[in-house]
């Protein structure tokens, strides 16, 4: 891969902690181009030859100061370190945005949203207790951080805790654009308080979904956010979708030792990395 003049930014993650409301959110910004494919998941492969880099290319406007590769997969695996160096050969100084949550509940959620997407058939504590599957290994935050620390250095890494976002993410997000070395702007309140992506299974006549592509639904349902107003893609998905059931508490507790140590190390290794909200609401 050559390097590029091209500035870039990665949100490399956590899957299922908020990753597509940032950046619905970021996408909003003059300067910013979020992917058109919001996971395109390019450095993940092995093999990043100039042709893949080409259509790479075509995922962003060309006059954007800021690219945004929103891929999760980037630290869904044992392999981020790969990934951290790859991303380095294309913007060696690009910055690296993680947003991490309760490990346990996000390892949860991971599970049913491979559920519904048909590529997981294991019962869930089976799964998720599984130190290679994507549920255990995307809980791992400490062990990402670390991997995008040592490639791209403190300075150019953030983590932004979920439920922080989730509060004030109007704060979060100015604290971003700053730290992406961009003017603010001001969000209509309707943008950052909504909740977007969340973990459901497929019911119904929709239930066939579960066995279709996910690339292929998050392009319709593009296309569909385009045409409908909010209150019919809201009826549409309470008709199509239901919520995944509720993690027990003794389910909660085995899951919240396994991540315990990595959790704790994550705050104690990298507590100067997080964004805080400036104000306590």
């Amino acid at each position: 891969m050559q390097n590029t003049p091209q500035q870039y930014a990665f949100l490399v993650g956590s899957a299922k902690s908020g990753t597509t409301k940032l950046a619905d959110l970021l996408d909003l910004h003059p300067e910013i181009s979020v992917s058109s494919d919001k996971e395109p998941d390019t450095f993940a492969r092995n093999d990043v030859s100039a042709a893949v880099m080409a259509e790479y290319d075509t995922l962003f406007e060309p006059n954007s100061t800021i690219r945004i590769d929103a891929s999760t997969s980037y630290s869904e695996g044992t392999d981020s370190l790969q990934i951290a160096k790859r991303l380095a050969e294309v913007d060696p100084n690009a910055k690296i945005l993680y947003l991490v949550r309760n490990p346990a509940k996000r390892a949860w959620s991971s599970y049913w949203h491979y559920v519904r997407n048909g590529t997981e058939k294991r019962e869930p504590m089976a799964a998720i207790t599984n130190q290679t599957s994507p549920h255990f290994v995307g809980s791992c935050f400490n062990l990402h951080v670390a991997n995008y620390v040592s490639v791209f250095g403190r300075d150019n890494v953030r983590v932004i805790q979920f439920e922080d976002f989730i509060k004030q993410a109007d704060d979060i997000y100015q604290q971003i654009i700053t730290f992406l070395g961009l003017e603010n702007v001001t969000l209509e309140q309707d943008e950052s308080t909504k909740t977007k992506n969340k973990s459901y299974q497929w019911r119904g006549p929709a239930a066939f979904l579960k066995h279709v592509n996910p690339k292929y639904i998050q392009k319709t349902t593009k296309v569909l956010k385009s045409l409908l107003p909010e209150s019919a893609l809201e009826k549409l998905r309470n008709s199509a979708t239901k919520p995944v059931p509720d993690l027990n508490d003794a389910d909660y507790a085995t899951l919240a030792a396994l991540f315990e140590a990595d959790h704790q190390s994550l705050q104690q290794d990298y507590a100067d990395l997080f964004i805080k909200p400036t104000s306590s609401k």
